[in-house]
């Protein structure tokens, strides 16, 4: 009989939560701790791990492994520990579950949340009318660009084979930071690429600063109305 499922920070020797809390940092760990009764001798406890309906992960605990590191027999209960340890940082938000089961047999769902990594501080750039932070006015996906990089049909929906072009429209004319797109499907990280605002020459017209990136070819800057 399960007596309680606690998220917790850390485990101890035994198994047992210590710090219990349901929310987490996006690196993880992030620790589950089962409660039984008594001191069951056999059966399978497995934990199922899943964001949204995507499945994650999952592990399989064997009460007759005593000496297994996971499980542990504390006066009459018994604990049994789950670690969970990302590849890479989950995305912030609170739609995790963890199904458990004994024998393919559902015991509970319990939910945990990712807590937000922060946002990270704006690139220190120089700017002909502003100096100082590069301020983002408009991030905008489109089927085209026009010769300064402003988005053309604007549209968040691709054809399979692309292309996919973001359109990055910053205040002033900026003459350094590095601006940087990284690319995820899911949670897997298919590509990044980088634009160096040194290297590039904007119109002296210009006042608005415009990048495009786009996975697999060569950014590129330009001077914006």
């Amino acid at each position: 009989m399960l007596l309680n499922a606690t998220f917790a920070r850390e485990l101890d020797e035994n198994q047992a939560p210590i710090d219990p809390t349901e929310t987490f940092p996006p690196e993880g760990p992030i620790y589950l701790s089962l409660e039984f009764e008594g001191r069951p001798e056999s059966g399978l406890v497995k934990a199922e791990y899943y964001y949204q309906d995507q499945y994650i992960t999952e592990a399989t605990v064997d009460f007759a492994d005593v000496n297994s590191g996971v499980i542990f027999s504390v006066g009459e209960n018994t604990f049994v520990g789950f670690t969970l340890e990302p590849d890479q940082p989950f995305p912030a938000g609170d739609e995790y579950t963890v199904e458990t089961f004994v024998n393919d047999e559902p015991l509970g769902t319990y939910t945990f949340s990712i807590e937000s990594s922060g946002a990270e501080p704006p690139a220190e750039t120089t700017d002909d009318t502003a100096g100082g932070t590069a301020v983002l006015l408009n991030a905008t996906f489109a089927r085209e660009l026009d010769a300064d990089q402003a988005p053309i049909d604007p549209t968040d929906t691709f054809p399979p084979e692309g292309p996919i072009y973001l359109s990055l429209e910053f205040e002033g004319r900026l003459q350094s930071g590095i601006v940087t797109a990284v690319y995820y499907y899911q949670d897997e990280l298919i590509t990044e690429t980088s634009i160096d605002l040194a290297d590039t020459t904007l119109p002296d017209a210009a006042t608005s600063t415009f990048c495009w990136l786009l996975a697999g070819t060569k950014p590129a800057v330009s001077g914006g109305r």
